[in-house]
């Protein structure tokens, strides 16, 4: 990881490793990372919802970090501990997957089932996360869901803490199940009374990318997310390429359409707040592309083809400025029978797909064989993504066994218990359950270190337990009873004021009551608002109760086993209501379709951070938006943007800010125009290929070794660099926010500001230079590493940072280093020596060269 890493360019290159980085952490460190950075809690929440101290949960999330930081390390992406925490803090939620709420709603949200302390209100949480941020990431993505599977599922299972031995002996004895399927969470039934009806609909026009031709017979496969259930429902177009999608009487808390024809890339639109929700078009059109055709064959080991193997191709994620993302196989609770088949191989291992997104980069995936081991490609192994090809070679691992037996500690066995088991890189999660001697066995898998945990009624679960294929063939697995506080009944009902249910809502003990200690209960209310604690003491207890989090107040009440019903009321929160118009600044006309983004609670980069809040007509436009929302979120201090966009304009962004209950925006945008000039090198000819780049208060981009220019490019949806032609001439769409204009190029640099569109020439500056020698008081230091940025941040001072290491006399040398004032300083030094140097500040002018000595002291 280079030191010119941006946090934007940081998460680039972290994101693909995340999933299967998280998922390699045992489950208590898990949910330590879970709650401070994606759910972005305070010390004292996260060891409220851990049952432990705030001093003990500050080691956890730090032990949490380190172990994170080592999976990092091993493969490859070296950076410190505070950077990875700092951009999980600011990055981890924003690309939250669009199969993150989906799948916390199916395997995690499932009425009447036990919960730890605080993680009803966890997943909650996390579901309103889910639902108002941009949701860019595939819902094949793994690790992070599986991270909620494991938080719902697992937590919201008939338990009371963690923990489980684990013996390993000799060789197997050949003998125990042998069979294993790949675990897909199963969708929730939904409630009776969420029936379609005709009387709330959209039309969908499903129509071909390049002639806007209709496409009957596509399928529409659409769930509606109804908490805490999820309502599955599937239509097909008619001749004229239309679908008419009946929506639920029940409100919905978010809806995702997957939409699917031969020969074309299947597209998923996500509508992920209940703001989008209430400003539904009556029509909504989706053009598909055609696919793009790759092919290739799987081999073994030995490299000999190997036939009936399935290619599974994973998508990319969606942008930030829209609701549609390339999904190859179709939502996980799709009927099988229903699912985009994958491609198949034949007799010769060959194997072909025609639905692959013209704009994918790289292809992403895994490949299953009764046979072998499921085998992951692309962006997991190898590290550098494959790039779209006729003739790709995917290689399937032959694998070993992993069987065992799952017993009580009186070494009874244990029929049924859940064993799952999982390898480092996350896909396909497989389970099965033990038979009646307690035995389990998955014939085929990888031989890294894989992860099985082990579930059963009554028994506290194994916890994570990681072992090695091959050599764990006899596994010994003992699980210890639940821990339970009585057998008294406590039950409630929640509702409304006026004495309607809530159905989903969240209820759980609350922390530090005596005699609870390592007691873990929560539930979701039923369709009928009610829940039950069949296990509970004999003596009250308090509740932590809380309705969608969108919609209700949370309130603790104190509850008692004396067999009545308690009803307890929710209040409704109040809403902050954002509305206005949106209209052309040139003449006044009302714009008749843009987007409204949500950029939430990031003081820079904002325009990457953002989701589709609402859609505007006729150029109004209305939303109802929690205080909290448009106070801010973290870092402290910041407030909540909105980016008004509309085709053929340039983007506005504006502060919400709090204080009032209702906004009313009056919204001008200006006609799109570009930015046009030329480049000259410093000696007066062309700049052919010179960096331009875009810097404001939102665009900050840092410049490093060989013209090295960190910018997160891949994640915004406009331009904000581009090049300019042989003859140094180049041009830009304006976009809202800049002030001025960065030029990097081999001989030279520039920093100008923008006063407008211009046709002005831009005279290159000489690089500066800086030579230096690192020396102690035993003499010249070779093999140290010297790190150089900008001493000063303001418009006209270009960022930059660079990192050498001193040569055999002691000596470093940077060539290319951009006008102003520079700090340089000793990043690491030969053992022994003081490594706590107090860097030096130093004037660079464009074309000089500035010198100075770094002393290093000896200890």
């Amino acid at each position: 990881m280079k030191l010119t890493d941006s946090n934007d360019e940081i998460w680039t290159r972290l994101m693909p490793f995340l999933d299967s980085a998280l998922a390699s952490l045992a489950e208590e460190d898990r949910l330590a990372i879970v709650l401070r950075f994606l759910e972005q809690r305070s010390f004292r929440d996260v060891a409220a919802a851990l049952s432990v101290s705030e001093d003990a949960a500050k080691k956890r999330v730090t032990r949490a970090l380190e172990k994170l930081h080592l999976v990092f390390t091993r493969q490859g992406l070296t950076l410190g501990l505070g950077v990875m925490a700092a951009v999980l803090s600011v990055k981890a939620m924003e690309a939250a997957p669009a199969g993150l709420l989906r799948s916390s709603v199916r395997a995690g949200l499932s009425g009447g089932r036990v919960a730890g302390p605080g993680v009803g209100s966890l997943v909650a949480g996390m579901v309103r996360e889910a639902l108002i941020l941009r949701l860019k990431w595939g819902a094949a993505l793994s690790g992070v869901t599986l991270l909620l599977a494991v938080i719902g599922a697992h937590w919201l299972a008939p338990k009371s803490g963690v923990s489980g031995d684990l013996k390993i002996t000799s060789a197997a004895d050949g003998t125990g199940p042998t069979g294993s399927v790949p675990l897909r969470p199963r969708l929730q039934e939904p409630a009776p009374s969420a029936e379609p009806t005709d009387s709330r609909a959209m039309i969908l026009h499903v129509v071909a990318d390049e002639n806007d031709l209709p496409l009957p017979e596509a399928m529409v496969h659409v769930e509606f997310i109804i908490m805490p259930n999820a309502l599955p429902a599937t239509f097909v177009t008619d001749a004229g390429g239309d679908a008419r999608i009946s929506l639920p009487r029940e409100p919905i808390a978010g809806m995702n359409y997957w939409v699917s024809v031969p020969g074309r890339v299947p597209m998923s639109i996500f509508w992920n707040t209940k703001a989008s929700l209430a400003s539904l078009a009556s029509e909504y059109t989706l053009r598909l592309p055609q696919g793009r055709s790759v092919a290739g064959t799987v081999v073994d080991e030995a490299g000999q083809p190997v036939a009936g193997a399935a290619v599974h191709f994973q998508g990319e994620g969606m942008a930030s400025d829209s609701r549609e993302y390339a999904d190859y196989e179709g939502p996980i609770s799709l009927p099988q029978p229903e699912r985009r088949p994958p491609p198949m191989t034949d007799s010769n291992g060959h194997w072909s797909a025609d639905f692959i997104s013209p704009k994918a980069k790289s292809l992403f995936g895994y490949v299953e064989h009764p046979e072998f081991a499921t085998t992951q490609f692309g962006h997991i192994h190898p590290p550098d993504p494959i790039e779209p090809s006729t003739n790709l070679v995917l290689v399937l691992e032959r694998g070993a066994p992993i069987a065992g037996v799952v017993r009580d500690a009186a070494g009874q066995p244990i029929q049924d218990a859940h064993v799952g088991c999982r390898d480092p890189l996350g896909l396909p999660f497989r389970s099965m359950k033990t038979d009646a001697f307690g035995r389990f066995e998955f014939p085929r898998v990888g031989e890294e270190e894989n992860v099985l945990t082990v579930d059963a009624q009554g028994f506290q679960s194994s916890g994570e337990l990681p072992v090695q294929s091959g050599g764990a063939t006899n596994l010994d697995i003992v699980l210890k009873p639940v821990a339970v506080a009585g057998n008294s009944v406590i039950q409630g009902r929640v509702t409304t004021e006026d004495g309607k249910p809530i159905s989903g809502a969240t209820v759980h003990l609350a922390p530090g009551q005596p005699g609870l200690e390592g007691i873990h209960w929560g539930a979701l209310a039923d369709a009928d608002g009610r829940f039950a604690w069949t296990s509970a003491p004999a003596h009250s207890v308090k509740v932590v109760i809380g309705g969608s989090v969108w919609d209700w107040e949370e309130q603790q009440v104190e509850l008692a086993p004396d067999g009545t019903e308690a009803v307890i009321i929710l209040k409704p929160k109040a809403k902050i209501r954002v509305h206005g118009t949106v209209s052309d600044k040139s003449n006044g006309n009302l714009v008749a379709e843009f987007k409204v983004l949500w950029a939430q609670g990031i003081k820079s980069g904002y325009v990457v951070n953002t989701s589709v809040l609402t859609d505007g007509r006729d150029g109004k436009f209305a939303v109802d938006m929690l205080p909290e929302s448009v106070r801010g979120y973290s870092p402290p201090g910041t407030m909540t943007r909105l980016d008004f966009r509309a085709q053929g304009y340039v983007n506005k962004v504006v502060l919400l800010a709090p204080g009032t209950n209702d906004i009313d925006l009056a919204i001008e945008l200006e006609p799109a125009i570009d930015i046009a000039g030329r480049v000259l090198r410093p000696d007066g000819n062309p700049a052919a290929d010179a960096k331009v780049f875009f810097r404001g208060e939102h665009f900050r981009f840092r410049v490093g070794e060989n013209c090295f220019v960190s910018m997160p490019s891949p994640e915004y949806p406009f331009a904000v660099a581009t090049r300019a032609g042989a003859d140094g001439a180049f041009r830009i769409p304006k976009i809202d926010g800049i002030e001025r204009l960065e030029v990097v190029h081999p001989e030279g640099w520039a920093n100008v500001p923008l006063d407008g569109p211009s046709t002005a020439v831009i005279q290159l500056k000489p690089w500066g230079r800086i030579n230096g020698v690192v020396q102690s008081d035993h003499g010249v230091l070779p093999g140290v590493e010297v790190h150089a940025t900008e001493a000063r941040t303001g418009p006209e001072q270009m960022l930059f940072a660079f990192t050498v290491n001193t040569d055999l006399d002691g000596r470093f040398e940077l060539p290319q280093v951009p006008g102003g004032r520079a700090m340089i300083g000793v990043t690491s030094v030969p053992h022994g020596f003081e490594t706590n140097i107090v860097p030096q500040e130093i004037q660079v002018e464009p074309g000089q060269t500035a010198t100075l000595t770094l002393s290093a002291p000896a200890q």
